[in-house]
């Protein structure tokens, strides 16, 4: 299955752009690398640029690359506005 490289313009966060999925050869997972090519949990470098997108609940993954990358979403992640239900209005108004 082909994924796409993250890119501007795209709602990726900006420190995750020109960066995903890569599996090295003498890796026994996949590992989530920067654009700076060092893998999220640190143990890795690569100066391949063939990263790919999505999948990121694989069980093929590296962990701690996969709970990195989760925090890094999470924390650049909008808050989802709900709308104001009528109890929840200002009293007096």
């Amino acid at each position: 299955m082909a994924h796409s490289v993250a890119q501007e313009g795209s709602d990726v966060p900006t420190e995750l752009v020109g960066s995903g999925w890569f599996w090295l050869h003498n890796a026994p997972k996949w590992h989530y690398f920067l654009a700076n090519g060092n893998s999220l949990c640190g143990r890795w470098m690569t100066f391949g640029r063939a990263f790919e997108q999505g999948n990121d609940g694989s069980p093929d993954n590296c962990a701690a690359c996969r709970k990195k990358l989760e925090k890094i979403k999470a924390k650049t992640a909008l808050p989802e506005t709900q709308p104001e239900t009528p109890s929840q209005s200002r009293k007096g108004e």
